[in-house]
């Protein structure tokens, strides 16, 4: 498979100025002990542009549709390997004209319309995670053979593996490795969160662990370079390079910075999932979440949110928001309205 290398990136600095605080509502909540409305492990909720909201589970193994006011309105799936079945491993989940849905474990993308009536089954050569679809093209994020860095994979709609990108490696991880312990910790903590933009037939890659700044690599749909937009962390931060020498010796105090989820909000905008947590020896004593909101043209934070470590974010369009959150035994599917 023919490789792309990344080349020279436009730089932007982003020299932190005054933020706003966000404003963040609940529109619908979705969740409940009824059959149709019962959640197992939510693999990903999608908004359409009428405010349906489609759901999968991969535990329930099922895909579902509700309204914009939170209503039933169809369920499809089961386990199995056949037309219309899901395995346990829901790994992506997109939405263009129609609906894609990444099964892992059955190496297929399966693709619906709308109204959840089944069309066609993909076969993938190299099955990934995080789908997200632009054009005639798949991307998914796969583990790059025998190293422990992630790449992007390029797929035709046929499933055909055309080309790989994003070859960066994390600033704070460099020499050889001396065990397969290492390997694992590599891998941990050089992984990445993916999503794009088809208006704008972009591609936006970040490195969940990031070190001194968090790094926002901007790629083409051809999955050449486009730019780099440099973010200073919220705090003062350096990575923790204990973590990536086993046997892991734990200090007193640490800090950890982590990114989740990466989603274009629409025109030049980005939001992101921004975890801080304090450590005390290797137990976490505190978790922060933050919304951030990223001005891609000026390299800017417009905004940031403190929010619930119980929230997992999505889906996003515009100033809504779609949300997973964990509240105790009965997960829910949140909407929000993001004002800022």
């Amino acid at each position: 498979m023919r490789k792309t290398r990344c080349g020279v990136l436009v730089l932007f600095v982003l020299l932190i100025p005054k933020i706003l605080d966000a404003d963040l509502k609940k529109v619908i909540s979705i969740g409940s002990n009824d059959l149709n409305y019962l959640f197992f492990s939510i693999a990903g909720a999608i908004l359409d542009e009428n405010q349906n909201i489609y759901v999968l589970d991969s535990k329930g193994f099922f895909l579902r549709k509700y309204d914009a006011q939170g209503k039933f309105v169809k369920e499809i799936g089961q386990q199995g390997q056949g037309p219309g079945d899901f395995s346990n491993v829901l790994s992506g989940f997109c939405l263009d004209n129609d609906l894609y849905i990444l099964d892992g474990a059955n190496s297929r993308i399966m693709e619906t319309d709308r109204d959840l009536n089944i069309k066609k089954t993909i076969k993938v050569e190299h099955p990934g995670r995080c789908l997200v679809k632009i054009g005639d093209l798949f991307y998914m994020i796969s583990s790059k053979g025998g190293e422990p860095f992630p790449e992007i994979v390029i797929c035709d709609n046929k499933g055909k593996s055309i080309t790989s990108f994003f070859d960066q490696r994390p600033e704070f991880i460099s020499g050889p490795m001396s065990s397969k312990m290492e390997f694992a910790l590599r891998k941990i903590y050089s992984d990445i969160t993916m999503t794009g933009c088809p208006d704008r037939e972009e591609i936006a890659v970040a490195f969940k662990f990031p070190d001194r700044k968090v790094g926002l690599f901007i790629y083409s749909k051809q999955g050449q370079p486009v730019k780099k937009i440099v973010l200073d962390n919220l705090v003062r931060y350096r990575f923790p390079a204990f973590r990536l020498h086993p046997p892991v010796n734990y200090p007193g105090q640490s800090d950890l910075i982590m990114l989740g989820s990466l989603h274009y909000l629409g025109g030049n905008k980005l939001l992101l999932e921004y975890w801080q947590e304090r450590y005390e020896s290797e137990k976490a004593v505190d978790h922060k979440l933050f919304l951030l909101v990223i001005d891609m043209t000026t390299a800017e934070i417009i905004s940031r949110e403190p929010v619930s470590a119980t929230m997992n974010i999505m889906d996003a369009k515009g100033n809504l928001i779609c949300a997973r959150e964990e509240e105790g035994d009965a997960p829910k599917v949140v909407l929000y309205r993001l004002d800022y």
